[in-house]
């Protein structure tokens, strides 16, 4: 125990104890989204990239699976990459 937490009685240990784990555990999660306000990433571009890799591939699997025509595939491939 800590010299500063030693003049308490037995209560004033378990409070001063107890209030070191939550500081320690605020200081985790302010690091933590400090951390993440640094590296914010780029979710909603990367979203996007998904979006039209999907669509891709189902129009892909909708072309092999005889459901629309050459014709169709082209144009609706030429609208997602425009």
């Amino acid at each position: 125990m800590p010299s500063y937490c030693s003049f308490m009685n037995e209560w004033g240990s378990w409070i001063c104890g107890m209030g070191m784990v939550l500081f320690s555990l605020l200081c985790l999660i302010l690091a933590f989204m400090f951390i993440k306000k640094l590296y914010p990433g780029n979710n909603k571009k990367s979203e996007q990239e998904d979006n039209i890799d999907n669509s891709e591939v189902i129009l892909k699997s909708s072309y092999a699976n005889g459901e629309i025509d050459r014709v169709e595939f082209l144009e609706k491939k030429k609208d997602l990459e425009g």
